[in-house]
């Protein structure tokens, strides 16, 4: 009986190994979290060593939109961290981005509202010392860190 649970394990390993491919790998590899941490409201939000590439582009085009003339170019080649809630909600911090000459960091709270990732929400958007959208979320228990 050993014997035989020996064998369907390695047969179950072996199967396991060849079927999985780098891709996978790599993608299981980017999507672990670095830590996680419980909202004042009791969600959960797990944080992530890079947003992924959906998330930079909605954010890219609403720096484009609210902060006009802002240069955005150099921003997909940083890494980005990257907060996922619960819920769906995102928050990002925004490398280097650079409005009128000046270099800043940012944040961004956004929520994608279709399975595609194609349409979203943004409900907080800071580029230094501005705050070009705030609808007043971002500030709710609902995400914000339990003391």
């Amino acid at each position: 009986m050993k014997k035989l649970l020996i064998i369907a394990l390695s047969a179950a390993l072996l199967l396991t190994a060849c079927g999985s491919s780098n891709s996978s790998t790599e993608k299981n590899e980017t999507e672990k979290s670095i830590t996680t941490w419980t909202t004042k409201s009791g969600q959960t939000c797990k944080v992530y060593a890079d947003a992924p590439d959906d998330y930079k582009t909605a954010t890219i085009k609403t720096i484009e939109q609210l902060a006009p003339g802002s240069d955005t170019d150099q921003l997909y080649s940083k890494s980005w961290p990257f907060s996922l809630y619960d819920d769906g909600m995102a928050e990002i911090a925004i490398p280097t981005v650079i409005v009128n000459g000046y270099e800043y960091g940012g944040k961004i709270l956004i929520n994608f509202t279709d399975d595609d990732h194609t349409n979203y929400e943004v409900h907080y958007l800071k580029i230094g010392p501005d705050i070009y959208r705030d609808d007043g979320l971002y500030y709710v228990d609902k995400y914000a860190e339990a003391e």
